[in-house]
């Protein structure tokens, strides 16, 4: 039995925080970062900027991110970031192609 079909129940804000850094990511002589403020985060996800501080806090205690040159609202994915989010991007597409 297939049971990825409920993967999306599974994909909470965390992921959806991450998956966000990941698609405004920019490079710049060479520097990959995503410049996008905890403010643009929350409306992406359609929650409070309350609600994103503490997950980007989880996400850099994890290991998932780093501030960029410890600016403000400039965030590195690491390879662990980027290879959770293309493993679930992998999956979903099993599920849609299922």
């Amino acid at each position: 039995m297939n049971h990825i079909e409920d993967l999306d129940l599974f994909l909470n804000d965390n992921y959806q925080i991450l998956v966000i850094l990941y698609e405004h990511q920019q490079t710049i002589n060479d520097n990959t970062f995503s410049p996008i403020t905890q403010q643009e985060i929350a409306i992406a996800v359609g929650c409070s900027v309350m609600k994103v501080n503490p997950i980007i806090k989880k996400l850099k205690d994890g290991g998932y991110i780093n501030p960029y040159k410890n600016s403000k609202g400039r965030y590195q994915l690491t390879d662990k970031a980027k290879y959770l989010i293309e493993e679930i991007k992998r999956i979903q597409g099993e599920k849609d192609n299922a």
